[in-house]
């Protein structure tokens, strides 16, 4: 009961509340699983925004209002995932590739760092009264969130993680490196809006799942031998 209504009130309020709502979600060492379980919808599961919404933004944020027939040539209208900031879809670009579009919810970033500011204000007056000082975690969640806000800084960092993962001690380029990170594809970058190479996978949110699906039980050898496949990637 109490897991439902904290995860309807999180959905109704948004903002903010959906990034706290979130971490909780991926924190099952932390919290009950019937909280983490029902809070886990929102990763990825939010009410989309409408395509005409996306079309607009893309179009805005890419190609100074033409139409996305310049750039893509298919553009699926259902996205592959919907999320408190931003949400993907999955398109082909004209030369063939095939690419994930991340675009972020238009006016997204007032409300975000106003929630944050709102949460820090009550955590700071209240600081005495409670069993934790949640005030520097707030304020800490808010620095992230600036630069979780400009794509142009995520992009930035998927190159640089993928130097670090591409690369020996020795300085040398691992061409069979075992992790694989999808990159920013050319200028295609905004602040709002981010093209990036498509994956096909499955999220690790939805791994249990998909492992329950083909029989696979926890604590077996071939879910051992997953978990072992994961580690060392």
């Amino acid at each position: 009961w109490g897991s439902t209504v904290v995860a309807d009130t999180i959905k109704e309020m948004r903002g903010f509340y959906v990034k706290s709502g979130q971490e909780i979600s991926t924190r099952v060492e932390l919290f009950p699983e019937a909280y983490t379980s029902k809070l886990a919808v929102l990763q990825d599961g939010l009410e989309p925004m409408p395509y005409e919404q996306v079309e607009a933004v893309v179009r805005h944020e890419l190609l100074e209002g033409a139409p996305l027939s310049e750039l893509f040539a298919t553009f699926d209208k259902e996205p592959l995932g919907s999320a408190s900031i931003a949400q993907v879809h999955k398109a082909t670009l004209l030369d063939g590739r095939t690419v994930a579009v991340k675009l972020q919810r238009p006016n997204v970033e007032p409300k975000l760092l106003g929630d944050v500011a709102n949460l820090k204000r009550l955590s700071k007056f209240f600081r005495s009264s409670l069993p934790v000082d949640y005030y520097p975690v707030f304020s800490e969640l808010g620095d992230a969130l600036i630069n979780e806000l400009d794509f142009l800084v995520e992009a930035q960092a998927m190159r640089k993680i993928d130097l670090a993962v591409r690369h020996t001690e020795g300085g040398t380029i691992d061409h069979d490196a075992s992790l694989s990170v999808p990159l920013p594809v050319g200028e295609l970058v905004s602040k709002r809006v981010l093209v990036m190479d498509f994956v096909d996978g499955i999220p690790l949110n939805q791994l249990s799942n998909k492992m329950n699906e083909r029989g696979i039980t926890p604590g077996s050898q071939e879910a051992k031998l997953a978990g072992r496949r994961i580690q060392d990637s």
